[in-house]
């Protein structure tokens, strides 16, 4: 009986220790500010359809826009499909000689769930990407089981970025590195 109490209890702790800790969720709703890392969740499950993919100015930003449609829906109000933003920096390593070289090309790289239809022209990315002053290259790849898919953005270096909802759009803003 002794035994089976000090197992209780050790085991009790362990869960209240346990319920101490504090975990960081990924962050669902936009945080308002640029950052060159992190991670970034949205959207509603089901079927939707990518639109369109376009650029222009946004003050002292650089706008990326991807527009979504709902099968049977209008498009005021239509959902995004469920998303992940991912920034991923620049890594530089020593070289044989020391000079630091570029290992991996900083990117930003959208997942989308459940695209039933999607309407990106790759030969309209070469246009998109000679307006920008951030995207060096963009890489739309093809979809798999579920109609899961992924684009990505090569960046010219580490730009801070800032993902952020509209009714049946994602925003994301490229903002011009500060510099000391």
């Amino acid at each position: 009986m002794k035994r089976f109490l000090s197992t209780v209890l050790l085991s009790t702790s362990f869960v209240c220790a346990l319920g101490a800790v504090k975990l960081d969720p990924v962050p669902r709703s936009a945080t308002g500010d640029y950052r060159t890392e992190g991670l970034f969740q949205a959207g509603t499950p089901g079927p939707k359809n990518i639109d369109a993919l376009y650029n222009r100015d946004f003050g002292s930003a650089e706008r990326w826009v991807i527009d979504f449609s709902e099968p049977g829906k209008p498009k005021s109000f239509s959902n995004i499909p469920e998303l992940q933003v991912q920034y991923e920096g620049e890594e530089k390593v020593l070289s044989d000689s020391g000079e630091l070289i570029v290992a991996r090309e900083p990117k930003v790289i959208l997942k989308f769930r459940s695209i039933r239809k999607n309407a990106l022209d790759r030969d309209r990315f070469a246009s998109l990407i000679r307006k920008s002053k951030h995207v060096k290259a963009i890489t739309l790849y093809p979809a798999i089981e579920g109609g899961d898919t992924a684009l990505e953005f090569l960046l010219k270096g580490n730009v801070p970025f800032r993902p952020s909802l509209e009714a049946g759009r994602l925003l994301l803003d490229l903002k011009e590195p500060a510099r000391f």
